[in-house]
């Protein structure tokens, strides 16, 4: 593997003010890629000026993909369908790789032959700089077995399909994966506005190895659009709440054990109580409707999901 080995695929909404920065980051990766992908996603702003100023003053091969669809996960995979080479970069419109990320994902992916999926560390940061520490450390991911490849680099031992269950903590800027294991894992769902990325990570570490790195691959940049509120919080859990029951209704094509499976349960169970809970402190109305929706999403559910459903029920009255 090398450099042209890689496309940088990034959706892009509405992101002028940052994606000439954005691009300027790739340039000056120390393994520069084959190409650039950006999908101009329904934007209203100035992005499509920007971006063509940015083609016209660089070497580096832009491609720019106009739709008018504003979804991200719509997006995401108008872009990868139109990648020809083996690898694939992700990379959102407003964050910045480090310099040597992509050098760091080629050494990867040539040192274990079969792997899917290299991700790594992120740095927050606003106008004013960094405000926040790399954040895989704090994640269930330092929990898992994992091997040493040097150069603060590892093999994922087994648990990543179940750690992300609980929540994704690989950043879509920063990840780099193959064309051909994307469209095993099925692309992005559509279906879900936000939540896409962990229900895919979850699906894409079903396919075979994944390595990280803990040195911070790319910036990742806070600011009023990136912060979520209350509602956005509950959109979030309800819309990853679906994903895993995709997941479970899937359960013999995606091959799971009953570890997994068992996990997957586990999980939803958090999840509604999370969101139980969070409709009970807005009064009885509110945990009726949600308690409905719960319902509504497994339709005719087997025993077993009502059983957790009901224990979920019971957990929040008494936390209430």
């Amino acid at each position: 593997m090398k450099g042209s080995d890689i496309t940088v695929v990034i959706p892009a909404h509405n992101a002028g003010r940052f994606i000439c920065e954005t691009l300027d980051g790739i340039a000056a990766q120390t393994v520069r890629p084959a190409g650039v992908i950006v999908v101009n996603n329904a934007s209203t702003d100035d992005t499509g000026e920007r971006l063509e100023d940015w083609k016209s003053r660089n070497d580096l091969d832009l491609r720019v993909i106009e739709t008018g669809f504003g979804d991200l996960a719509n997006a995401r995979n108008i872009g990868f369908c139109s990648v020809a080479t083996e690898l694939i970069a992700m990379l959102d419109a407003d964050d910045i790789y480090m310099p040597d990320f992509l050098e760091r994902a080629v050494g990867a992916f040539n040192e274990v032959g079969d792997l899917c999926l290299f991700f790594g560390n992120k740095l927050l940061f606003n106008e004013n700089g960094a405000v926040d520490e790399p954040v895989l450390e704090a994640t269930p991911l330092l929990a898992l077995a994992r091997e040493d490849m040097g150069e603060n680099t590892y093999i994922v031992g087994a648990g990543l399909f179940e750690a992300l269950l609980n929540g994704n903590f690989i950043s879509p800027s920063g990840a780099v994966l193959r064309r051909s294991v994307a469209y095993k894992a099925r692309l992005f769902t559509p279906r879900l506005p936000t939540g896409e990325d962990r229900d895919f990570f979850c699906r894409l570490a079903l396919q075979g190895p994944a390595a990280y790195t803990l040195a911070p691959v790319v910036r990742y940049r806070i600011h009023a659009a990136s912060i979520m509120n209350s509602s956005g919080m509950l959109k979030l859990r309800k819309n990853n709440y679906r994903s895993l029951v995709a997941l479970l209704m899937d359960f013999d094509s995606l091959d799971l054990n009953d570890r997994q499976r068992q996990a997957i349960e586990e999980a939803l169970q958090k999840l509604a109580h999370a969101i139980l809970y969070h409709a009970s402190k807005k009064g009885l109305a509110a945990y009726r409707r949600e308690k409905l929706w719960l319902r509504r999403v497994h339709g005719h559910s087997a025993p077993a999901v009502r059983s957790f459903l009901r224990a979920a029920y019971r957990s929040v009255m008494k936390s209430s």
